[in-house]
């Protein structure tokens, strides 16, 4: 089943599905999305974590071998399979494959945080095989005519209240860069807690940004 990222936490609310496949390239959405998971598994009383992270010439096999090995001191794990821009191969798409016709019978959950994944892997067997046990996240880029929604919402995680304006100058600012973005609302945070953010507040925030960095410069020895 397909859900996406701003949809994730109110799914995994009503139910933790065995599988979840966290796939693009949108760095910010892409943690937030399998931090979600990790946070869900916990609170369905997931006590044990294993982490797999897929490198050149990995072997797949070890998959099976976490998947097969029971724990003395957890009922359940939490199977976290980190691929980033690794490519699957025909070794591990064979074993994701039998991994998921052996899900029936385990009560584990497969995290597979992984790039971009096109049309025709979503039709592969192991992508299909996998999908009806759980869900699928689809990662993109926010697009620039909703970006400063995006961000105006963003930063109500943080107990700010950015103003539309800002949000957009903000998006400006950070060309896009969802992670600089927030990175610039945690500080804004910090510095202005449950404060309504608005064009002014941001410009005054740059312009502090460079009086300080021209002091560092000025105290710089020649």
């Amino acid at each position: 089943m397909k859900v996406f990222a701003d949809k994730l936490p109110a799914a995994l609310e009503k139910r933790l599905p065995k599988v979840v496949i966290v796939s693009g390239d949108e760095p910010l959405q892409h943690r937030d999305a399998c931090d979600a998971v990790r946070a869900a598994a916990r609170q369905a009383g997931v006590e044990e974590r294993e982490v797999i992270d897929v490198e050149p010439n990995f072997a797949w096999g070890r998959l099976l071998d976490i998947a097969g090995n029971l724990s003395l001191f957890a009922s359940r794990k939490l199977i976290d399979v980190r691929l980033g821009n690794q490519k699957l191969g025909q070794e591990g798409s064979k074993m994701l494959a039998h991994y998921a016709e052996q899900m029936d019978g385990s009560d584990d959950v497969l995290l597979l945080s992984m790039g971009k994944l096109d049309a025709k892997q979503q039709k592969s067997a192991w992508f299909k095989a996998l999908d009806k046990h759980g869900i699928f996240v689809p990662v993109w880029p926010v697009d620039a005519s909703r970006l400063g929604y995006w961000l105006r919402d963003r930063a109500g995680l943080h107990g700010l209240q950015l103003d539309m304006d800002a949000a957009r100058l903000l998006g400006e600012r950070t060309e896009g860069n969802l992670l600089a973005a927030d990175q610039e609302l945690q500080k804004l945070a910090l510095m202005l807690p449950l404060t309504r953010v608005s064009v002014p507040t941001l410009l005054l925030r740059a312009w502090k940004t460079i009086h300080v960095l021209m002091s560092l410069i000025w105290l710089m020895p020649a």
